[in-house]
């Protein structure tokens, strides 16, 4: 006898919805009557191969507001199949915003990005009436504008969801009590400008968020407006603004005059600040080895027991960096960390209210959210590294790794289990692994690398996709909920921050890309003292600790000979 292979699709529209996870969706989504139009997305293309991203955001981005900046880089030319580098600005005005304790993060996000798209049309310099086109092409830039390669730049949401929001997006974790923690769970800052950059056609993207002139604000815009505390979208005047002064930084034809020219005086700050003060204090870590080591065998114990499968556990190293000038010392160790440890998830993130600073060299992508419904994520397990200058050494280490039993168990593990969670938020027979134990090879190392695809449900949007799985699963382990409850007790409940979480953006039209928290220092400010450097003149010197955590996946296979810290 013959089988009848059915799909989950072709089943009634009213049995899918009863697996539809609930949480933070609308089941029925009901046609909104308003309008589109009353927020433009409106973009400028700039072609330019003479200046950097570094000088790019520099010049147009950092230091222009008080609430922060933040900076998605992509070392591409050093890595197969990646996006390009996003250079995210913050609106040049704001406003510092909590939130009530009887909302979560999820659900303030969640409810920006139902309103958002309700009320914002994306336009481009081609689509536009003629009397807007001139407001999207920059009288100076002298035909530089050229056509799109894509979509605009990724106007919204910016910023970290740290490890401890868990409480928050997984129903049946109970967060136990944790020692306190300086840096916010989450930061996240609304963006109403940002630029983009194409590295394989060396093209500029420049996308504004405009509210419309002539507009009646709509209840979409209102509840906005409740979300953030302020306005959302640039007027018209402040966008002429901005326009004109994005393209003068593109415009090759201007007359080159240091005192007028935008990129040899940011060429004169980048000298002056890029180098920044030493010290000789070194990270001394949370816990010690004899401890650390005790919390391995702990935690094959647990796997032994048939606990857990898989534990990923971590540690924290804390030291105090001395430094003169806090905010510009801090981008010239991003610049200087980018040469030797370049990395498809790189990001500088500057927020002002609570004196946060994040350098990151994450290898990770945790999920891209695609509006019109696609999610890709790639997990990461295994890593080896490179024998630089010997091309056959390389090939055999990379071969190596992807043949290894205990990093293919590991990466298998975590794979199956981040399908599983795209299946509670996909349309059902979507999620699928693409690709199982890749290799992908960076500057120095080779990593085992798999991707899993799918597509979101209409009902849900894409903070649903990234909430449902978040944290990163590759951080915690395998199942999900008890590999938690077990490292919160073999890390002695020590809060891990930004760290194990998540970083990128959520955009106006609906796409998201987040990487995942590793490979990451996060600065605070921790106070200040002074010390008079000469007998006329008392000089400042600002303490700031920073946080580097790290740690790998245990396993029963694992050797203490080989653990990851």
């Amino acid at each position: 006898m013959g089988r009848r292979k059915t799909a989950y699709s072709c089943l009634p529209e009213h049995i899918l919805r009863l697996s539809e996870l609930t949480k933070g969706a609308n089941q029925e989504a009901t046609p909104s009557p308003l309008k589109k139009g009353s927020l433009q997305l409106r973009s400028l293309v700039f072609k330019n191969t003479h200046l950097s991203p570094e000088q790019v955001f520099q010049a147009s981005i950092k230091d222009c507001s008080a609430l922060g900046h933040v900076w998605l880089n992509s070392a591409n030319s050093l890595t197969t199949g990646l996006e390009p580098a996003h250079k995210d600005p913050p609106d040049h005005r704001g406003s510092d915003h909590n939130l009530c304790d009887s909302t979560t993060f999820w659900d303030w996000l969640r409810n920006v990005q139902e309103e958002l798209p309700t009320c914002t049309k994306i336009l481009t310099p081609f689509n536009q009436s003629a009397s807007s086109a001139d407001t999207n092409r920059s009288p100076q830039t002298n035909g530089s504008s050229i056509k799109p390669p894509g979509a605009a730049a990724p106007v919204g949401c910016m910023g970290y969801l740290g490890y401890e929001l868990l409480s928050e997006s997984m129903v049946h974790y109970k967060l136990p009590c944790r020692s306190s923690a300086n840096v916010p769970d989450a930061e996240m800052g609304f963006c109403n400008t940002a630029l983009s950059y194409h590295h394989a056609s060396s093209t500029w993207t420049a996308s504004a968020l405009v509210a419309s002139s002539a507009r009646t604000e709509s209840l979409s815009e209102k509840n906005l407006h409740h979300h953030f505390a302020l306005s959302v979208g640039l007027s018209e005047a402040e966008y002429q603004h901005w326009s004109r002064k994005t393209g003068e930084i593109f415009d090759l034809t201007k007359k080159q005059d240091q005192h007028c020219d935008p990129i040899a005086v940011l060429e004169l700050q980048r000298s002056s600040h890029s180098q920044p003060t030493r010290t000789s204090r070194t990270l001394e870590p949370s816990v010690s080895e004899s401890v650390y080591l005790e919390a391995i065998t702990k935690a094959q114990g647990q796997i032994t027991s048939g606990e857990s499968y898989e534990l990923c556990l971590t540690t924290q190293f804390k030291g105090q960096l001395a430094s003169t000038d806090q905010e510009d010392e801090h981008f010239g160790r991003y610049v200087g960390l980018w040469p030797a440890n370049p990395a498809p998830y790189g990001a500088y993130v500057r927020f002002s209210p609570h004196d946060t600073t994040i350098l990151s060299s994450s290898p990770a992508r945790f999920l891209r959210v695609d509006g019109r419904g696609p999610v890709e994520t790639e997990p990461i397990k295994g890593t080896a590294r490179q024998v630089l200058g010997d091309a056959e050494a390389i090939r055999a280490a990379g071969s190596a790794l992807q043949a290894d039993p205990k990093e293919r168990a590991k990466n298998l593990m975590i794979t199956d289990l981040i399908r599983h969670d795209l299946h509670s938020f996909c349309v059902p027979g979507t999620a699928r692994v693409a690709r199982l134990f890749g290799i992908k090879t960076v500057a120095t190392v080779h990593r085992l690398v798999s991707t899993v695809q799918g597509t979101h449900r209409p009902s849900l949007n894409s903070v649903d996709a990234l909430a449902l799985p978040c944290p990163p699963n590759s951080m915690m382990g395998a199942p999900k909920l008890s590999s938690i409850e077990i490292l919160d007790q073999l890390e002695r409940h020590h809060p891990r921050g930004p760290y194990s979480g998540i970083l990128g953006f959520i955009a106006v039209d609906g796409s998201a890309d987040m990487s995942v928290t590793i490979r990451t220092a996060v600065i605070q400010n921790n106070g200040q003292c002074s010390h008079p450097s000469s007998a006329s003149l008392t000089r400042f010197v600002i303490l700031t600790e920073i946080s580097v955590a790290a740690g790998g996946a245990i396993t029963s296979l694992l050797r203490k000979e080989d653990s990851p810290v």
